[in-house]
């Protein structure tokens, strides 16, 4: 096409599969703007020189959907992306009644086992040295992985683990952050009405954090770095991490 022509795209998914959006930028890299005509069809006009055109495909709530299974997720909900991904490469499973529980509190367990899957299930040398862990319960090779591996602490003197309490979401940075060698954090927390809430140990992981958008703020500017964190949101982090890691 020539320079000011109107350039038209219908992109094509595959079965399953719904386009989510369409980027185009010039030869420069710089966005040149695109319409979305709601038949399915994408609009841009052509500027000098050649563009490239990116497509962005997501899940379109089908049966070939990998949440549908579950009765309680909304393949409508902000989620859905992130649980798909989740169920796909294994870092989350159901409940034995079926439901995945996305809007449910995720326990200290669940977390080191959703950690110890993405590592590659590794075998620990030697079981948790948290006096309230079960040896037998699901967690227990994962837990006893964490702990070698220094990725989780215990609570006070380090003698409890604390396995079904809920993760806050300063304790999901601090993990993460151990996970990734402590590296020192650009984040502001003063940024955030509520970041001085945060407890001290976790300060720095959650500079970190923030600074690496890990972690993100709520719709009304809040932080919220002692609140619980639910399986949904803990997929949705992990997501980014994951399509970060991939760029």
């Amino acid at each position: 096409p020539l320079r000011g022509q109107t350039v038209t795209l219908r992109p094509v998914p595959d079965e399953g599969r719904e386009v989510r959006g369409v980027a185009v930028t010039d030869g420069d890299g710089d966005p040149v703007e695109v319409i979305d005509n709601g038949d399915g069809t994408w609009s841009f006009v052509q500027p000098k020189g050649a563009v490239t055109i990116e497509v962005t495909f997501g899940c379109d709530g089908s049966g070939l959907c990998p949440g549908r299974r579950f009765p309680d997720v909304d393949v409508d909900a902000w989620y859905h992306d992130a649980v798909d991904w989740a169920l796909e490469n294994g870092v989350m499973t159901g409940y034995a009644d079926g439901t995945l529980g996305p809007d449910g509190a995720l326990s200290r367990a669940q977390l080191a086992t959703v950690l110890w899957r993405l590592a590659g299930e590794p075998e620990a040398k030697n079981e948790a040295s948290f006096a309230d862990c079960d040896p037998g319960a699901f967690y227990a090779e994962a837990v006893a992985w964490a702990d070698e591996a220094g990725i989780v602490c215990g609570y006070g003197d380090g003698t409890n683990f604390g396995p079904e309490d809920p993760v806050t979401r300063e304790q999901l940075s601090t993990i993460l952050w151990r996970a990734a060698g402590e590296p020192e954090g650009t984040g502001d927390l003063s940024a955030f009405p509520d970041g001085g809430e945060a407890t001290d140990y976790a300060v720095p992981a959650l500079e970190w954090a923030v600074g690496e958008g890990v972690l993100s703020g709520f719709g009304d500017g809040s932080l919220a770095p002692t609140g619980a964190l639910s399986r949904a949101q803990m997929a949705a982090v992990l997501y980014r991490r994951a399509l970060a890691a991939a760029e």
